[in-house]
């Protein structure tokens, strides 16, 4: 519990949402380093871009300065891209490792950056996401508790929504 200086009333940090777990997934960075999200994420909190063709790149590149930002600001947070992709072959995946690699040499972005290859319709089922047609956000903790979800490009009321959330989350951590 907190007390707010506004008001002096006690209010207690955010709870996860009822709706959806984070499921456990194996991905591993650009730079081969296997992780099991949400568990291994480096954050106390973590928001999560998941995004599943190429061109859902632009709607990710939409929020990731203002998701920075926050990071920035909030030390419990870390922020991650996870391409989600369709099980395919070995051949394929390291095919599209090396493209991805070639393609992201900031040191930041390549750890941050975690591909997972797996069933995707299992993976949206479980986070009760209706299909895979734009990306979509998680704030989530290392045990999978979603605090905050939207989807699609950057939107300045969910940004808003995220930023209270993340505030709320960090205020109760550290107080």
């Amino acid at each position: 519990m907190m007390l707010s200086p506004t008001f002096g009333e006690e209010r207690s940090a955010p709870a996860p949402l009822s709706d959806a777990r984070f499921p456990a997934l194996e991905g591993h960075d650009i730079d081969g380093r296997r992780l099991i999200i949400p568990a291994q994420l480096d954050g106390t909190y973590n928001l999560v871009l998941v995004a599943y063709e190429r061109y859902h790149q632009r709607l990710v590149d939409s929020w990731i300065g203002s998701a920075r930002e926050l990071e920035r600001r909030n030390g419990h947070l870390r922020v991650y891209e996870i391409p989600v992709i369709r099980n395919m072959s070995w051949i394929r995946r390291k095919q599209l490792d090396f493209f991805m690699s070639q393609g992201i040499s900031d040191p930041l972005a390549r750890a941050t950056t975690i591909t997972v290859y797996t069933d995707v319709d299992r993976v949206n089922r479980s986070l009760r996401i209706p299909h895979s047609e734009t990306i979509q956000l998680f704030l989530v903790d290392q045990s999978g508790a979603v605090y905050w979800r939207g989807a699609g490009p950057y939107d300045g009321a969910q940004f808003r929504s995220l930023k209270q959330t993340v505030t709320a989350l960090q205020s109760a951590h550290s107080g």
